[in-house]
């Protein structure tokens, strides 16, 4: 804990970083001992039909989160294999995105944002693979994602301020 996930926390430090931790599954500690060391503890859920159940990660980021009175609880968002081959959408995501924030996760890291640096011609232009769910302006969709984007911050927003609430509020 101290020479490896401490270590890089403090080596991040020097630099201005904060340090995020995915601690489950085959790792060699506890998973909510590894999870505390993070400043922003992480679960993972994959989409839903396109890969594997790892949605106790997201339960085990949560209450790390909540041991620590982190603010900001991520998991790495709508992680998927070959299959899903550009098949998720907004509206198709969104049950399973209230459902990461009914469990406490308020901030989504979406698996894949790939970088775009070629013109809108060479669509769907660069992706992380066939991995993730394609979230990127080389979708279709794109140009109609903003009130789905607002929707998801307004959403991590509510859920940043209600964890740290005073409890004479709650």
């Amino acid at each position: 804990m101290e020479n490896h996930a401490g270590r890089f926390k403090e080596l991040g430090r020097r630099n201005g970083f904060r340090l995020s931790i995915e601690p489950y599954d085959m790792n060699p500690a506890s998973d909510i001992d590894l999870g505390s060391v993070a400043d922003v503890p992480m679960g993972e859920f994959w989409s839903d039909g396109f890969g594997f159940n790892s949605s106790f990660s997201c339960i085990e980021a949560t209450s790390v989160g909540h041991i620590k009175g982190a603010p900001v609880i991520a998991a790495e968002a709508f992680t998927a294999n070959s299959n899903e081959a550009w098949k998720k959408y907004p509206g198709d995501m969104k049950n399973q995105g209230d459902w990461a924030f009914c469990m406490g996760i308020n901030r989504l890291i979406y698996h894949t944002f790939a970088h775009k640096p070629f013109d809108d011609k060479y669509r769907p232009g660069m992706t992380m693979g066939p991995y993730g769910v394609h979230w990127d302006r080389g979708q279709t969709w794109w140009p109609m994602v903003d009130a789905y984007h607002k929707y998801i911050t307004r959403c991590s927003m509510f859920f940043h301020w209600e964890i740290r609430l005073p409890t004479s509020y709650i």
